[in-house]
């Protein structure tokens, strides 16, 4: 019962900051609503906004769940994500993409690794911002390498396979030569060809498409 109402307690407050964020993004005031953001990101997550975005990836994940991916991790999870997205904003429109695109990707890269570590799909929070509509803020050009990767396995775990060929020929793009690269293509598009034509069709790719794309890869 604790637990229950602390975790309702810091939803409230979660909601109570993103209310006076929006309010006063809606006003113009973007250095106020960036400043109150960073409170709040410190409040709720013990962390500062510019220490989280410099937090060692590899431990992102033990800072956010603290070792247990139940409730309280995945509303700290949603919590971390919506600031982020709110903060990439801002920055957008105060004309720093570089620190916008930096937001967007350390939410992508929670959320993914995230849903890609576990077998079941996680029920996050209504309050999380889907993937789909980060990935209409920011072009999936502009990410690194390992983030177009794992959404290449994102896009396959959710059947859509059209973007998941986009990203796999993204880094074919820019590693035409690397081995590893060509070698995570190559098993991708076998493993694409054992499944069953109506799964294929289904996801936005033919199997015609990919025996194209394998035999790209053998000249």
């Amino acid at each position: 019962m604790y637990r229950d109402d602390f975790i309702l307690r810091h939803i409230r407050l979660f909601v109570q900051a993103i209310a006076r964020v929006l309010g006063l993004i809606e006003k113009g005031d973007l250095g106020f609503a960036l400043e109150t953001l960073r409170v709040s990101f410190l409040d709720l997550l013990g962390m500062s906004l510019d220490d989280f975005l410099a937090y060692p990836d590899d431990r992102v994940k033990e800072f956010l769940y603290f070792g247990e991916l139940g409730p309280m991790g995945l509303n700290r999870t949603a919590f971390a994500s919506s600031l982020l997205v709110i903060a990439a904003r801002i920055y957008a429109e105060k004309s720093q993409p570089e620190k916008s695109l930096e937001c967007y990707e350390k939410t992508l890269r929670v959320l993914l690794e995230t849903t890609l570590s576990e077998e079941e799909a996680v029920e996050f929070p209504d309050f999380t911002p889907p993937v789909e509509e980060i990935l209409e803020a920011v072009e999936i050009s502009l990410l690194k390498d390992e983030l177009v990767a794992m959404l290449a396995f994102y896009f396959d775990r959710i059947g859509d396979l059209r973007r998941a060929d986009e990203a796999i020929r993204l880094l074919l793009e820019r590693h035409p030569d690397d081995p590893d690269t060509r070698d995570t293509a190559r098993s991708f598009y076998e493993y694409l060809l054992e499944e069953e034509d109506a799964r294929l069709l289904e996801g936005g790719l033919s199997r015609e498409a990919i025996h194209t794309s394998v035999r790209r890869l053998g000249e």
